[in-house]
């Protein structure tokens, strides 16, 4: 697998500590011509689910789709295109909506993708 992706399937999955995709995101470029990955609602569902669990911080879901939404190189699977990229906006965004607690947001974003 090439490295760039690899990074990118660490980020999408958070498959590992915050601290190690921030420096392994460090070492690859943030611009591409090309999508190298789709973030699918599978991936995304699992990632708040791991949140609703308390296996991942809110400030580290608020971080992850902040750095998802910035890349170049991950798309979104394509029959939920505008669905995930809602959820990600959202997530990376708080403050633009008007939720009590950002635990009420995820909970929100869980809600959506359920209906999918």
């Amino acid at each position: 697998m090439n490295k760039e992706i690899e990074v990118l399937v660490g980020l999408i999955e958070f498959s590992k500590p915050r601290v190690q995709i921030e420096a392994n995101l460090r070492v690859i470029s943030w611009d591409s011509d090309d999508e190298l990955l789709m973030l699918t609602v599978s991936v995304t569902n699992n990632v708040l689910q791991r949140y609703q669990n308390g296996k991942i911080k809110a400030k580290d879901i608020e971080w992850w789709s902040n750095a998802i939404e910035c890349r170049d190189q991950i798309g979104f699977e394509d029959e939920h295109k505008d669905t995930i990229s809602e959820i990600i906006t959202m997530l990376a965004n708080p403050t633009l909506y008007h939720y009590k607690s950002y635990s009420d947001l995820a909970d929100e974003a869980c809600r959506i993708l359920l209906n999918i």
